[in-house]
């Protein structure tokens, strides 16, 4: 780096502000704005993703709910049939009341958990018949 000379010590000076005057509006005029832009354009997809989100848990809440209210009204069908059946039984044939529980429940629950037709919607069949497709 070359000495200073008190000759062309303004000119330097002059052409060191020149620069950094250059470079902080050139920053602030073109890429400061695109760096803004783009942090608002994050904010919003966060906060869209964030209200889709919540409705979606809601519907989720809402069909675990309404799930839950009609296992509940068709368990009471069921136990209600089942008690005025086993009314007319005998009762040294009567079946074990608890065993018939534990066999219904577990029915209902892989009825419907593998048996669900929204999930089964998604599943994708494809029928192959020795290596072709069939087209419909």
């Amino acid at each position: 780096m070359p000495q200073l000379d008190h000759a062309i010590v303004f000119t330097q000076i002059f052409w060191l502000f020149f620069t950094f005057s250059f470079l902080y509006i050139s920053l602030t005029h073109f890429f400061l704005p695109r760096f803004l832009q783009s942090l608002k354009a994050r904010n919003l997809i966060l906060t869209h993703n964030e209200t889709e989100n919540n409705e979606i848990g809601l519907v989720f809440i809402s069909n675990q709910v309404l799930l839950n209210t009609t296992m509940n009204e068709q368990l009471s069908i069921i136990k209600s049939v089942l008690s005025h059946s086993i009314i007319l039984i005998n009762v040294k044939s009567a079946p074990n009341l608890y065993l018939m529980n534990n066999l219904l429940l577990d029915f209902i629950f892989y009825t419907t958990l593998y048996c669900d037709t929204m999930l089964l919607n998604k599943i994708p069949l494809n029928s192959k018949t020795h290596g072709c497709m069939r087209k419909n």
